[in-house]
């Protein structure tokens, strides 16, 4: 699979993201601690993982702010939850925007 990375704007810095797969509902994954969109499907666990996910769902991948390949930014950025570091991917793909009320935890 090749990986087709684009950058979006968010609060000043580009943030890396990837669209994968064509099905209608999207599934945004968000990464802990760090990511790389590259060597993730370089990866022998990721990639199994992320193909899996993309034959069902339209999914979108990211690196967050200072980690991969999307901008470090400045140290005195306001935490905000992973979540809303993903919205401008969402809506820039052509999709309804995520509510800011998603459950913290898989349910």
């Amino acid at each position: 699979m090749e990986v087709d990375v684009r950058y979006v704007r968010s609060g000043g810095v580009s943030i890396a993201y990837q669209v994968v797969g064509d099905a209608e509902t999207d599934l945004v994954f968000v990464p802990d601690f760090c990511s790389n969109l590259v060597y993730g499907w370089e990866s022998e666990y990721w990639r199994p993982f992320y193909e899996r996910l993309a034959r069902s769902f339209r999914l979108i991948l990211f690196d967050k702010r200072g980690t991969g390949l999307s901008d470090r930014g400045g140290a005195s950025r306001p935490w905000k939850p992973p979540w809303r570091t993903c919205v401008p991917c969402s809506t820039r793909s052509g999709r309804r925007a995520p509510s800011s009320s998603v459950p913290t935890k898989a349910v």
